[in-house]
């Protein structure tokens, strides 16, 4: 420890006036200091061996300047509209109303208020961003540049290839995805080496994440690879890795499942099925109209030591048997068209036959509809949901409700949206209280087409108008699709739905249910954010017309 420092610590009293001798630099100086207290001396000598060190000290060279934020491209948002968008920032506004704001400030070619730019910098809901990304301006993409977790905003589809090797090594488990997936599309077999490279070091639920980035513009090259991840350490990889490989129908898996999953279903023609029943056959359970054909299924009777190996799962999850649980890895995994081929029928006539099936027959149409939507394989949504709509029963509600929930949302993105929705109707024949319907209403991407937003919201009212108000819980799963309803549904039929809740009246019960009062909010919410910007339009375009009329 310094002398000076030991001496301050321990007190001049328990010296008894020993003070350290100072140094040779500070000699001359403490012979003229060394006339007072012992006291005044210590902190004397302190100060100047202070200054002495502080002469000699050469100062760090300063950082570089921080370069200036580009000049700006986008238009600044109205002033008039900034209280409300930052409204919109409330944590309590639906995030669906916050999209809508910002795909229609993109539509105008307006950027996020500069003083918001950190507090929209920092939402983390992968949604949100991607419509925050076009309205950031030059400012909020130069900010985000500052810190780490606002990295996500500066990734783009133009960053050179030494930007995104930066990010790849530095950055977030999420902005690595974003990045592998980024360059998958253009430079694949250099995402491939990046991650082979880093696969070691990573954890299971990173290896993962990072795997599942090869499904852009996974190809035949990958299958190695994959082959090494169906050999992981971790269940989830495997069994990512195992589907990676059933999109590749020349990969040996693909073969292998293949050959298994071929065995266990058969599909009977309509000449032959009329003959079999004829013969004495099983009576089929109700199906639709069109289906004159029959499948008959034939279960696994056992889990074989080298399915593990390829990635299926011995153990099934609650509530299904392992024979049906074994069949649906299977089936699921084959790609639709190969069913098509094998059995010389098309996916309506297929799906049409699947009720026949005296066993499996829910599990058959729960792998196809996972395989089309995996495959966004548009051309069977619309038999398959035929098809469920025909053999389903409340003890297949679970099962039904995941495949609809995946049909659905998968149909949101194909156009195929409206047909699924017109047969929605259909769930309320046999399950009038509208649980797997409101259920169903979830996946749906906001905005909702038109069309369907006037048939879902006319189906909601009505069905909480039949409500009888001593059997109040039974509008529960209505309330919950108005609530969601006031999210999504198209910005045309907005009017529509305000029209319809202000001619409620008061009294009645409804009107004090908080799902209702959340309705009314959003709905208000929704409409003055519209308003606002089509006042602004209308503005700008007389005044463009004004300076025309002046010239």
């Amino acid at each position: 420890m310094d002398e000076l420092l030991h001496a301050a610590m321990l007190g001049i009293s328990r010296l008894e006036g020993r003070l350290p001798q100072p140094s040779d630099e500070l000699a001359s100086w403490a012979a003229e200091a060394a006339a007072g207290s012992p006291q005044r001396r210590l902190l004397l000598e302190a100060g100047a061996r202070c200054a002495y060190g502080m002469a000699g000290y050469a100062p760090e060279s300063a950082a570089p300047p921080v370069s200036p934020a580009p000049p700006e491209t986008l238009d600044a948002c109205p002033h008039h509209l900034i209280e409300l968008f930052e409204s919109l920032l409330a944590s309590d506004v639906p995030q669906e109303v916050l999209i809508e704001a910002l795909q229609a400030m993109a539509q105008r070619g307006w950027r996020v208020p500069l003083h918001c730019l950190p507090d929209v910098l920092s939402i983390t809901e992968a949604k949100v961003r991607a419509a925050l990304r076009p309205v950031l301006g030059q400012r909020g993409l130069w900010l985000a540049g500052f810190r780490e977790d606002w990295r996500w905003a500066v990734v783009s589809d133009e960053a050179p290839l030494q930007e995104l090797e930066r990010i790849w090594n530095e950055g977030s488990l999420s902005q690595r995805c974003q990045v592998l997936r980024q360059l998958r599309a253009t430079h694949p077999q250099q995402a491939r080496t990046w991650l082979c490279e880093a696969w070691p070091r990573e954890k299971a639920d990173a290896r993962q994440a990072l795997l599942r980035s090869l499904e852009t513009g996974l190809a035949g090259d990958d299958e190695p690879f994959l082959e090494q991840a169906l050999a992981d350490r971790s269940k989830d990889v495997r069994l990512l890795a195992a589907r990676l490989l059933a999109r590749l129908p020349e990969s040996r898996h693909a073969r292998w499942l293949w050959s298994v999953a071929q065995t266990m279903v058969r599909y009977v023609p309509q000449a032959q099925s009329q003959q079999a029943h004829q013969q004495g056959g099983h009576a089929r359970p109700a199906q639709p109209a069109e289906a004159a054909a029959l499948l008959e299924l034939t279960l696994p009777a056992r889990f074989e030591p080298t399915w593990a190996e390829q990635g299926l799962i011995d153990a099934p999850p609650a509530g299904v048997s392992k024979r049906e649980y074994w069949f649906w890895q299977f089936v699921q995994r084959v790609p639709l068209a190969r069913w098509v081929e094998h059995c010389g029928a098309a996916p309506a006539q297929l799906a049409a036959a699947a009720p026949s099936a005296s066993e499996g027959a829910p599990v058959l149409l729960a792998a196809w509809s996972e395989a089309a939507v995996s495959q966004q394989a548009a051309e069977w949504y619309g038999p398959l949901w035929d098809a469920w709509l025909a053999c389903v029963g409340v003890e297949h509600a679970s099962l039904w409700g995941q495949a609809c929930n995946k049909l659905i949302l998968t149909a949101s993105g194909s156009g195929k949206l409206p047909q699924l929705v017109k047969r929605l109707t259909g769930l309320l024949d046999w399950e009038p209280e509208g649980t797997l319907f409101c259920h169903a209403l979830e996946p749906m991407a906001a905005p909702w087409p038109a069309d369907v937003s006037r048939a879902v919201f006319a189906q909601i009212v009505d069905r909480l108008q039949r409500v009888n108000p001593k059997r109040h819980w039974e509008a529960y799963p209505w309330l919950a699709a108005l609530k969601l309803a006031a999210r999504r549904i198209a910005p045309g039929a907005l009017d529509e739905a305000a029209v319809w809740a202000n001619a409620i009246d008061a009294s009645q019960p409804l009107t004090q249910q908080p799902a209702f009062l959340a309705f009314c909010q959003v709905i208000q919410l929704r409409r003055e954010v519209a308003r606002n910007f089509a006042a602004h339009s209308l503005e700008k375009s007389s005044h463009g017309q004004e300076q025309s009329d002046s010239k």
